[in-house]
């Protein structure tokens, strides 16, 4: 049984209408603690952490790219391939940080400046 704000749901990630990734949605304290620390991330999906405006990558068991949002769904910044064990810089703006496996930021086409939704 779930305690109320530990419910993995999922959104959307998408580009100009096109979906990019379904991604966990990490919209409490106790998702965003966890994070993807225990869970393997595949193609086509991500976790998103909101609100949040830097990441470390402690624990994680493989490298991620990460795409730093701010409140409209604009892309300040992409970080590809963070390696392990480190913590990030964050970003000043960003209200979301979304987490792919690494190299799929480059796979997306996710550029700083694009708008991404989350449906």
């Amino acid at each position: 049984m779930y305690r109320r704000g530990w419910q993995m749901k999922t959104v959307e990630i998408r580009k100009n209408g096109e979906t990019l990734v379904n991604a966990i949605n990490a919209n409490s304290y106790f998702l965003r603690l966890r994070g993807l620390l225990g869970r393997e991330l595949h193609e086509n999906e991500g976790l998103i952490l909101t609100p949040c405006n830097s990441i470390h990558t402690f624990g994680m068991a493989y490298e991620i790219d990460a795409v730093y949002v701010d409140k409209n769904g604009v892309v300040l910044r992409v970080d590809e391939s963070l390696a392990r064990g480190k913590a990030w810089r964050g970003q000043r703006g960003a209200k979301s940080v979304l987490e792919l496996m690494a190299g799929d930021a480059k796979k997306k086409g996710i550029q700083k400046g694009d708008r991404l939704e989350v449906v």
